[in-house]
């Protein structure tokens, strides 16, 4: 079982979730809510980077973006700020 530090913190007066991400030594920000409505769907807070995507570890590819934005087949999830590391 791999154990991982979240941290809740504020950045310019708002509340976010920093996850590290186990093959970097870099977080993903993200919204609390966003964060809490994964770990109640199940997911697992232990996140990589691949292939300009942070992804769920383990089996297959998860994209962390995919499940939050609910991305059906065929739809693109686009980051307003071009980063997948910031919701």
């Amino acid at each position: 079982m791999t154990t991982v530090t979240v941290t809740k913190l504020y950045e310019d007066g708002i509340t976010v979730i920093k996850v590290p991400l186990s093959n970097q030594d870099q977080s993903v920000t993200l919204d609390p809510a966003d964060f809490d409505l994964l770990i109640s769907l199940g997911v697992s807070p232990v996140w990589r980077f691949s292939l300009g995507q942070v992804v769920v570890s383990g089996r297959g590819r998860v994209s962390v973006a995919r499940l939050i934005s609910n991305a059906g087949l065929g739809e693109a999830v686009k980051f307003k700020d071009g980063s997948p590391l910031k919701r």
